[in-house]
């Protein structure tokens, strides 16, 4: 079995390499191309299988010539060719999915989120619902929206690695072009709502709720094409400063629309600017626990789907090193835009979900501050971690409400607790790591090594003239 120059190329390898940089190689090579790698697509998955074929075919080859005696024909006309080594069948770590589930457990989890999130639903709108259970919802509400924000401006800043800090812009267009759809398109798209904004049904309130929120989530999107197609040409603080500066623009113009009476507060029609012997058509209250959370858990599932499929490691790779990206061939503007502009369609969504919460609508709701606190949403709960994100959405949304006993130190003790957290995990709560088995294993084997841990006796050292020893040893033993 000739060896070939190719056989070395199939390894990465100069013709003439050492057996030790063989063996190196192949195992490395053999790492990259496994086919649990690629679980996720099989059409990679098969790829991958005819190179690992090829790089087996290439090490045996070599291993005639560079790693032992040659093997003993069978026969004078054909040769015993080296097995190959088999690949390492430890679990290869990195950011890869796991292997797909079967369909009967996807769809009986959808079945569960949907039974859960319709029980909570019947539980806190039950017609003896008390004010402590409204209040409670308007937390639940609030978390819902920040996981929603979070886990879509985590696409921008955790997988591709941009600086943004002009999401709190999407998120208002969202809300107004859902709320003047609702109201201005009453009598065409919508004549069934009741005209007084009184809560509305899942059933009764499914077709709004939708095309109010698919059309704030597309306006969002547009707007976030034409903000991120020239500035994310852009990086680190410069691309921070631009989209900041194209929300106040969004804030500005917005104040300056007469039809959604946004120097003021939207409640519905008649605006201040119309004749105020109009009909009144109120604001339609749309959302409720169903919808918010229906829409966080859809977020949470793309947000999850695209970071272990293909593009989503392009997202990474452009995170991790754009300049070797655009070597390997990454059209990395590209990416940056269409994480830019998928971040920015869930934001709108979740704009016009909380436009159809509240009972008026007021530009104060967007101030810049609440772009800060999404952004340390993201980094408190790890760039790139989209569980680690929704737990801190969740954390920062309810620790004010439970600070509120304190009232006079809570401005105190919030911002406080904040530094505590990143001074103590600057990587954020969970880094880069996701919740799930893997993750559970190491933390309770951590757990139980540090309550476990025992002193190890330091080891002895033997002397002796054939062992290598100092000049102060040899001094003491006399050597």
């Amino acid at each position: 079995m000739a060896v070939r120059n190719e056989d070395y190329e199939e390894l990465g390898l100069q013709p003439g390499a050492t057996p030790a940089q063989v063996r190196q190689a192949y195992r490395d090579m053999a790492n990259v191309w496994h086919p649990d790698r690629f679980a996720h697509d099989p059409r990679l998955q098969e790829k991958a299988q005819e190179k690992l074929k090829a790089v087996n075919d290439a090490y045996s080859r070599l291993s005639t010539l560079t790693l032992g005696p040659k093997p003993q024909p069978l026969a004078p006309s054909s040769e015993q060719p080296v097995a190959p080594i088999t690949p390492p069948s430890a679990p290869i770590r990195s950011n890869v999915a796991p292997r797909p589930r079967p369909l009967w457990l996807r769809l009986g989890s959808i079945a569960l989120v949907f039974a859960a999130l319709l029980l909570i639903d019947h539980l806190l709108y039950r017609p003896s619902r008390v004010a402590y259970d409204q209040y409670k919802e308007d937390i639940l509400i609030r978390c819902g929206l920040a996981i929603i924000l979070a886990v879509s401006l985590n696409i921008v800043n955790g997988f591709t690695g941009q600086f943004s800090l002009g999401h709190i812009g999407f998120y208002m267009v969202g809300a107004y072009v859902g709320a003047a759809l609702s109201t201005y398109g009453h009598a065409r798209l919508f004549p069934h709502l009741p005209t007084d904004g009184s809560p509305v049904g899942i059933v009764e309130g499914a077709w709004p709720v939708l095309a109010t929120s698919l059309a704030g989530g597309l306006a969002a999107a547009a707007i976030g094409w034409l903000v991120g197609l020239p500035s994310l040409r852009l990086r680190g603080d410069y691309l921070a400063i631009i989209t900041l500066g194209f929300a106040q623009i969004i804030l500005v113009i917005i104040r300056n629309i007469k039809a959604v009476d946004g120097a003021t507060a939207f409640t519905g029609l008649p605006v201040a600017s119309q004749d105020p012997s109009l009909p009144h058509v109120a604001t339609p209250h749309l959302t409720n626990l169903f919808w918010v959370f229906l829409v966080a858990a859809l977020v949470l599932w793309v947000a999850y789907s695209l970071r272990f499929s293909v593009h989503g490691l392009a997202f990474l790779a452009v995170r991790e090193d754009e300049i070797a990206a655009e070597a390997m061939g990454i059209n990395t503007t590209r990416y940056k835009v269409l994480a830019f502009v998928l971040s920015a369609f869930f934001t709108g969504i979740a704009g016009a979900l909380f436009a159809h919460y509240q009972s008026s609508l007021s530009n104060e709701s967007f101030r810049f501050e609440r772009s800060i606190d999404t952004v340390v949403m993201v980094v408190l709960g790890g760039l790139g971690s989209i569980s680690g994100v929704a737990i801190a959405a969740v954390l920062l949304t309810v620790l004010p409400e439970a600070l509120r006993p304190i009232a006079e130190y809570r401005l105190v003790v919030y911002p406080l607790l904040l530094v505590i957290l990143m001074l103590t995990r600057p990587q954020g709560i969970f880094g880069r790591e996701e919740i799930g088995r893997a993750w559970l294993t190491g933390q309770i084997a951590a757990v139980r090594g540090w309550f476990g841990r025992r002193p190890v006796p330091a080891p002895t050292l033997e002397t002796g003239r054939d062992v290598m020893t100092t000049a102060r040893d040899r001094d003491e033993t006399g050597l």
